[in-house]
């Protein structure tokens, strides 16, 4: 037996290419590694990838749409050309679906929506209900479509004239060219008896397109809050005159 210094015993593998390997002694002093264990799951509420689900639509979500209407309608007849701006975008496409049904031309079509623009600028003050500003705009481009249709439609009699039942309801009248320009005239005289800045309040706003109520203000000099309601006098006062001619 040879005396000398113990050495740990150790295991020797081959590894893939052939040749020995031999790993580190163990320490016995090292503690062993710690078992893994899985992470808990989570217990709070989580949203799913597509983030929270949205509120449902009902009453309470209905009421916040036709607020908004309404302040839109109020601020627009203030002289808000943002919120005019928002109400064109809301229901521009309405309009252009309703004028379109009547089956018109493009061109015609744009016209009924422009007059429906129109409208809105002239009664906007006079909406009794504001959140029901779509189902007015509707009603009120119907109306400027059959009255479109009215002008461009041609009556066109067939051989047999017993089948001619009078003449179409929706063809203008004979003297609406008469009357229209007797209520043109109307109309201008009427507006000569506003004060100058009303008047010339409206020949600015019945440009096309018309300015900004930025550049009127700086025109006319007047408070950009002060057209809104100004613009709104003009027109019953206008209206008031031509009704008692």
């Amino acid at each position: 037996m040879t005396s000398g210094t113990a050495r740990p015993i150790t295991s020797t593998t081959v590894t893939t290419n052939g040749t020995p390997s031999t790993p580190a002694p163990s320490d016995p002093a090292r503690p062993a590694p710690a078992p893994l264990r899985a992470a808990p799951a989570p217990t709070g509420p989580t949203s799913g990838p597509t983030g929270p689900a949205p509120v449902p639509a009902g009453p309470a979500s209905a009421s916040a749409r036709d607020d908004q209407v309404i302040a839109l309608v109020r601020a627009a007849a203030a002289g808000d050309r943002g919120a005019w701006d928002d109400i064109v975008s809301r229901y521009v496409s309405l309009l252009w679906a309703v004028a379109l049904r009547h089956g018109l031309s493009e061109s015609d079509a744009a016209d009924v929506v422009q007059t429906t623009w129109l409208r809105l600028l002239e009664h906007i003050d006079d909406i009794r209900e504001p959140a029901r500003l779509g189902s007015w705009l509707a009603t009120t481009a119907q109306r400027e479509a059959l009255r479109c249709i009215a002008h461009r439609r041609r009556n066109v009699l067939g051989e047999d004239v017993e089948t001619f039942d009078g003449p179409d309801r929706l063809l203008a009248p004979p003297d609406e060219a008469l009357i229209n320009r007797e209520l043109a005239a109307a109309a201008r005289s009427a507006l000569d008896t506003l004060p100058p800045t009303w008047r010339s309040l409206v020949e600015l706003l019945i440009q096309d397109p018309p300015p900004s109520y930025e550049q009127i203000g700086a025109d006319l000099g007047l408070p950009i809050g002060s057209i809104g309601p100004t613009r709104g006098r003009c027109v019953r006062r206008l209206r008031a005159v031509v009704d008692t001619v």
